[in-house]
C-alpha cells in the first residue's frame, strides 16, 4: 500500500514539476508602441497581448502620446487615444483579470510622470475588475510616484546589469535591454551563465524583456528558449500565431 502511494505521490510531483517548467516556458506578449495601431488596445487584447507599451510627453499642458518630440501640438493626448477604448473594454468584459501599462517617459517636462500618472489613473477607473500594474520606464521621475497610491506602480531596470551579477532593486517589476546589448552581453559571459542568471531572475517572480529584436519568429524563439519572458513585438497577427504555439 505504501509502495503505491509513494508512486503515486511521485507521479503527481513530476507532473506539477513538469507544469511548472512548461508554464515558464510560455511567453508573455508585449505591445511595441501600441498606440500607433489601427486600433489602440483593441488590437492588442484580439492578440492575447496583456502587455502595451506607451510613449508619453508633457507639451503645453497636456501628455501627448508620441514615439519622438516632433509637432507635438499635432499629436493626440493619451486620453484621447485611449479614452474610448478603456471605457469599451471594460464594459464589453474584453479586459483580462491582469495587465501591464508601461509608460515609457520622454520627458519634455519635469513633472511629466505626475502628470502621465494622472491620466492613467483616469483611464482605469472604470476597469475594477482588471488589476493594472503601471511598469514605469525612460526618464521618469519615482518621487512623484507618490501621489498616487492607488495604483500600482513598479519600475523598468537594467537586464544587463543583472546579467553581469547586478542585484534586483526594491519596486523593480521588469528587466529590460536592447537586442544589441544582449547579444553583446551573451557574447561576453557566454550562453550557461545567462541562462543561470536568467532562471534566478524567474525564481524571485522577475520579468525579463528584450526590445529591438525585430518580428520574426526564429529570433523571439531563440530568446524564450534561453529563458526570456516578455516577447516584444510590433506585429500582433504574427505574434498572436507565435504564441498559439505554446500551450
Amino acid at each position: 500500500m505504501n509502495a503505491i502511494f509513494h508512486r503515486i505521490f511521485s507521479i503527481v510531483i513530476l507532473f506539477l514539476v513538469y507544469t511548472c517548467i512548461y508554464a515558464q516556458k510560455k511567453p508573455v506578449l508585449h505591445a511595441h508602441n501600441d498606440y500607433a495601431k489601427k486600433h489602440p488596445l483593441s488590437d492588442a487584447l484580439a492578440a492575447g497581448i496583456r502587455s502595451i507599451e506607451i510613449d508619453v510627453y508633457y507639451h503645453k499642458n497636456r501628455v501627448v502620446v508620441s514615439h519622438i518630440p516632433l509637432f507635438l501640438g499635432a499629436k493626440k493626448d493619451l486620453y484621447e487615444v485611449y479614452g474610448t477604448a478603456f471605457d469599451h473594454a471594460g464594459k464589453e468584459k474584453r479586459l483580462p483579470d491582469s495587465m501591464t501599462l508601461m509608460l515609457d517617459i520622454k520627458s519634455g517636462h519635469d513633472s511629466t510622470t505626475w502628470y502621465a500618472l494622472k491620466e492613467v489613473r483616469r483611464l482605469v477607473k472604470n476597469t475594477p475588475g482588471t488589476q493594472f500594474r503601471i511598469l514605469l520606464t525612460g526618464g521618469y521621475r519615482r518621487e512623484q510616484t507618490g501621489s498616487f497610491p492607488q495604483l500600482s506602480i513598479v519600475f523598468d531596470a537594467s537586464l544587463a546589469a543583472f546579467l553581469n551579477g547586478g542585484e534586483i532593486a526594491p519596486g523593480t517589476g521588469r528587466l529590460s535591454c536592447s537586442y544589441g546589448t544582449f547579444r553583446k552581453t551573451l557574447k561576453e559571459l557566454g550562453p550557461d551563465k545567462v541562462k543561470e542568471r536568467l532562471r534566478l531572475a524567474a525564481a524571485q517572480g522577475m520579468e525579463t524583456r528584450v526590445w529591438g529584436a525585430g518580428n520574426r519568429e526564429k529570433t523571439w524563439r531563440s530568446l524564450c528558449d534561453m529563458g526570456i519572458r516578455i516577447v516584444n513585438v510590433d506585429k500582433y497577427k504574427k505574434a498572436r500565431g507565435f504564441l498559439s504555439q505554446y500551450p
